[in-house]
């Protein structure tokens, strides 16, 4: 029996933005980050400030095929956006990039090959 979780397609969309100040932005993160986490904790999100980007890393469940996987992360992100209100000096720009992580793979433990010795004549 095997202790490993499967896993899906990790799916990140990055989400562009311009605040006229880097607080206004630590504004913006704080807000995407309490949405996109309201039904979710097993997701990550990362943010770049200088670039004011916003990537929401969502891990899928196993056995979706890759369209679909893509599709449900879409769907999340948009959810979230839809819900998004931009503060007075906060512009968003759309989709940055969108990576699509395969799941890893996995191999069958390797199984011991026994090996005979002659006793000794």
């Amino acid at each position: 029996m095997s202790n490993s979780v499967l896993t899906g397609y990790e799916v990140e969309i990055t989400r562009r933005f311009e605040c006229s100040t880097p607080q206004l932005f630590e504004e913006l993160v704080d807000q995407l980050t309490t949405a996109f986490f309201a039904d979710n904790e097993t997701s990550l999100a990362t943010y770049h400030p200088g670039q004011q980007t916003f990537t929401f890393h969502v891990v899928m469940p196993p056995l979706l095929d890759r369209a679909a996987a893509v599709e449900q992360a879409w769907r999340r992100v948009d959810g979230v956006m839809q819900g998004l209100r931009l503060p007075p000096g906060a512009s968003h720009f759309g989709t940055g990039a969108i990576a699509v992580i395969p799941p890893p793979t996995t191999t069958p433990p390797a199984v011991p090959q026994e090996t005979a010795t002659e006793p000794p004549t």
